[in-house]
């Protein structure tokens, strides 16, 4: 079957909401009369009000960072191949928790790639949707997933906050470090619609703050953040406690956050990586997790 016939069944519009139509090798929906453009295999589902001025398209991988581009994807397959934290990070999720990822699986703000051909490679049934609100990022994912040889099946451009998905699709939605760019009430609503019931909704390296050190977390990384504000990039850090409460609202229950015991935000190779560290080893655990920020990852079940 067509990929694009066969990934129809699954799209609504994002602009009215009704179910879309594959006709003559395009995407369209009958009610509005929206047609939405498809390039190098990834098509646009975009809501109408930013998906041809996508202020998302410019931003790099990470800050400062020019060589992950299509022209280089050799050295970022290499790079990948030799250290894979997504893949051991689920690996040891699923591991302790005697999961099996089957089905329809969703993978959001997915970038390069690296979580869902982490996933592919684990989990090689699976029937993989990709999604990154940056179309340029998605291109490159997609040239390193035919490298490892385990492309997912449809790459898609779409917003976490207005998912092109009916309800009850997915049987399992995934993410990794993509909550802390989004409304999170909004994008919950979203997940939840979409996966089955059932379903689980698994996320790895999420920012995280308490609220209590909240201000001095956005102080440290103002650069950070002001970049994200120019580029016009959702950014904001939330504490487990905030993001517990808006699962719990969207419908979740079964909600798990676990924080990793090894706090990761200053860069590796600087003095104040290793001041941060080491200050922190004097400190007991449980003062740690409940006020100093970390990461961590959540299993909340529909």
């Amino acid at each position: 079957m067509n990929k694009l016939k066969e990934l129809s069944k699954f799209l609504i519009c994002t602009d009215c909401r009704s179910n879309l139509k594959y006709l003559k090798k395009t995407i369209h929906c009958q009610t509005c009369g929206r047609k939405f453009r498809i390039k190098n295999g990834i098509i646009n589902l975009l809501p109408k009000h930013f998906a041809y001025k996508n202020p998302y398209e410019w931003v790099r991988i990470k800050k400062d960072d020019d060589h992950y581009t299509l022209d280089t994807i050799e050295k970022i397959f290499e790079t990948f191949r030799d250290k894979h934290e997504e893949k051991n990070d689920m690996l040891e999720l699923v591991s302790k928790y005697d999961m099996n990822i089957f089905g329809n699986v969703l993978c959001l703000g997915a970038g390069i790639c690296v979580l869902p051909i982490s996933v592919k490679m684990l989990f090689p049934p699976s029937k993989l949707f990709v999604v990154d609100i940056a179309q340029n990022i998605l291109e490159i994912g997609k040239k390193l997933s035919e490298l490892f040889e385990v492309s997912p099946k449809f790459f898609i451009n779409a917003s976490v906050e207005s998912l092109p998905f009916k309800k009850n699709t997915f049987d399992f939605v995934i993410s990794s470090s993509l909550l802390h760019h989004t409304d999170i009430d909004v994008s919950f609503e979203n997940i939840y619609r979409v996966l089955k019931r059932g379903g689980l909704y698994i996320t790895l390296q999420e920012p995280t703050c308490a609220d209590i050190t909240k201000r001095f977390y956005k102080f440290y990384f103002k650069t950070g953040f002001e970049k994200s504000k120019k580029a016009g990039v959702k950014r904001d850090v939330f504490s487990p406690k905030r993001i517990f409460g808006s699962l719990k609202q969207a419908g979740f229950k079964n909600i798990i956050i676990e924080k990793y015991k090894n706090p990761r935000y200053i860069s590796k190779g600087v003095f104040t990586y290793y001041a941060y560290y080491s200050f922190l080893k004097i400190i007991p655990f449980l003062i740690v997790r409940n006020f100093f920020p970390s990461k961590v990852r959540i299993i909340a079940k529909k």
